[in-house]
């Protein structure tokens, strides 16, 4: 039996690193290092994918590849399909397998299999950014997709030591400490000190006596099936960042590094809590009382005005022929001037349709949602469309460039259907039909730190889980992953 090798210790509530010599291949990573941007692509029979050297496994999975539309350049996304017979789940990651021999959009290529040869010892975790995405259910009998999808953070090491973040933990049935990715892009953030040496019910606490940071050879991310997870999910994430910040116990509510009777005081003020976010709305154009300051502009414009049809009511219309013998780049409609400094977010309600009589639209349904915040500054998020009205969300975090907080106190909406899409060139005649133009204002629970199990409440779940981590002179010291 292979000798364990310890990396980690916990001396009185504080995690200490041990040193060890990094094998001559390991690459030692400087924390703030970005270590997967997804940015370094493989381009194949015009597809690009193999993002930096990420494969796909599960047996849920339907997709996987470079998502061209993340909030920092490129991504990588995984698509799953939770009503597929059997499987846990889906996942993806880089280095050493199980991974398929290939990506079927790249050939039978080795890709995503080897051995990475990361020294990550000079860091307490990774930061990521992750998101998920609920495609609508456009075809029946197709379902649209719902939330509830956990994601797990794995490393292995050069010995083959697998460390996870647990979901479930024998005696402790409160600990869900998986993720649970939602339709924005959030920063999150998995410590080593938190990691265990089990998936599930095996897990037993504390550091992992075999896992050597000195030679990681794989990273992967896990998604697994939530209570409330069924039809298709799109996990997309970005971005993965070596830290060295002290980790944070996840009960320390005064954030004095630990958990004693006074977090257990505050936890009290949080227990029936309701966490689920509040979104306040303000509809700002619902066009029933026609235009309300919208025009229409583009050099394949035909017709624009007021449609009676629209998602509530009353909505708007522009009608483009992409065969017209003119030179430009397609067709947008632009709002007036608003401040929209009180919100974080906006959203549509539209589709794109043929117009009958004309020649039937050929190329990828796309618009870009688009805020206007200066003479020279364009910040845009591009969506795929339907024919059927669906919802379009975007916080503005996610347009590219991101406007800052002082622009936003002047800018103007613009909806835009490009000539040359993202995916290619258009053709044929389409119609842009919108309507309820929505702002939104994200307001989080301040217990929504308090919830150890994700579940959207603060109960006795978590309060067990608050007790197993009370440190102080009269509790006994135990730092768990579930802890962090």
């Amino acid at each position: 039996m292979k000798e364990l090798k310890p990396v980690a210790a916990v001396v009185a509530g504080s995690l200490v690193l041990l040193a060890i010599v990094a094998g001559a291949s390991a690459e030692v990573v400087t924390p703030g290092t970005i270590l997967y941007d997804f940015d370094s692509n493989v381009t194949s029979n015009g597809y690009v994918c193999d993002p930096d050297n990420w494969n796909f496994f599960g047996a849920v999975t339907t997709d996987f590849g470079s998502d061209l539309d993340a909030q920092d350049g490129h991504g990588a996304f995984i698509a799953g399909n939770w009503t597929l017979a059997a499987g846990w789940g889906m996942g993806a990651g880089v280095g050493i397998g199980p991974f398929p021999a290939g990506q079927p959009l790249c050939g039978a290529r080795e890709h995503g299999i080897g051995d990475i040869n990361k020294d990550l010892s000079l860091g307490t975790g990774v930061t990521m950014l992750v998101k998920l995405r609920l495609p609508p259910g456009d075809f029946p009998p197709d379902t649209a997709g719902t939330p509830g999808v956990k994601l797990q953070f794995q490393l292995l090491d050069d010995d083959g030591t697998e460390a996870v973040i647990p979901h479930s933990v024998d005696l402790k049935p409160w600990v869900k400490r998986t993720y649970a990715p939602v339709e924005a892009w959030e920063k999150v953030t998995f410590y080593f000190a938190g990691l265990d040496s089990s998936f599930d019910a095996a897990a037993v606490g504390g550091t992992i006596p075999g896992l050597d940071l000195t030679n990681i050879n794989a990273i992967r991310l896990i998604w697994r099936r939530g209570a409330t997870s069924a039809n298709s999910n799109v996990l997309r994430w970005d971005e993965i960042k070596l830290i060295d910040t002290p980790p944070v116990l996840w009960g320390d509510r005064d954030n004095d590094g630990d958990v004693d009777l006074k977090d257990f005081a505050m936890f009290q003020e949080c227990m029936g809590a309701d966490l689920t976010p509040d979104y306040p709305e303000t509809v700002l154009f619902d066009f029933q009382d026609g235009a309300q300051g919208w025009t229409s502009f583009g050099d394949f414009t035909t017709e624009s005005g007021m449609l009676a049809g629209g998602s509530v009511g009353q909505g708007r219309y522009h009608v483009a022929d992409f065969d017209a013998p003119v030179v430009g780049w397609g067709i947008g409609d632009i709002a007036p001037v608003l401040d929209l400094s009180s919100y974080t977010g906006m959203k549509v309600d539209l589709r794109l349709v043929d117009v009958a009589g004309h020649p039937a639209f050929s190329g990828w349904r796309e618009f870009d949602f688009m805020l206007e915040v200066g003479a020279a500054k364009d910040c845009t998020k591009t969506f795929d469309a339907t024919n059927a009205y669906a919802t379009y969300s975007v916080n503005f975090s996610e347009l590219n460039p991101q406007p800052a907080a002082e622009e936003l106190a002047a800018a103007r909406i613009k909806l835009i259907v490009r000539k040359i899409g993202s995916q290619g060139t258009n053709s044929g005649t389409v119609e842009l039909d919108y309507d309820q133009v929505t702002a939104i204002a994200t307001v989080p629970s301040d217990c929504k730190s308090m919830d150890a199990d994700l579940d959207n409440d603060v109960d006795l779940d978590d309060s067990l889980n608050l007790s197993s981590c009370l440190q102080g002179p009269a509790v006994t010291a135990g730092f768990y992953p579930w802890c962090y």
